[in-house]
């Protein structure tokens, strides 16, 4: 089975855009589908987190919070076909963005 490589979406613009959501915790969760894709398509976590980082930089977001999880640890593919109780990374990211407080103290 052939893969295509996807490239990194440009933005349009140099201007952030203002939202409210950068009052918030963001979330980043990068998987491979595959083991062979894990060992073998290294550069497609790095294209998913780049493209997840410059779309948060864009809208406002500090660094400070961005919290980046891998699913897999980059050791195995994690197909996106399993349920949410199957997929460890998801059931905690999914947690602790419910349980997240705004950033200004509120909720």
């Amino acid at each position: 089975m052939a893969y295509r490589q996807f490239k990194p979406m440009q933005l349009t613009t140099d201007e952030p855009v203002k939202r409210e959501l950068p009052d918030r915790e963001l979330y980043i969760l990068t998987r491979q589908s595959t083991t062979y894709q894990a060992v073998n398509n290294l550069e497609s976590m790095g294209l998913q987190l780049n493209g997840a980082l410059a779309w948060a930089e864009n809208q406002g977001f500090a660094s400070s919070s961005i919290t980046v999880r891998r699913e897999g640890d980059g050791k195995m593919g994690v197909s996106g076909t399993l349920r949410i109780d199957q997929r460890k990374e998801l059931q905690q990211t999914l947690h602790d963005m419910q349980s997240a407080p705004l950033r200004n103290g509120s909720y």
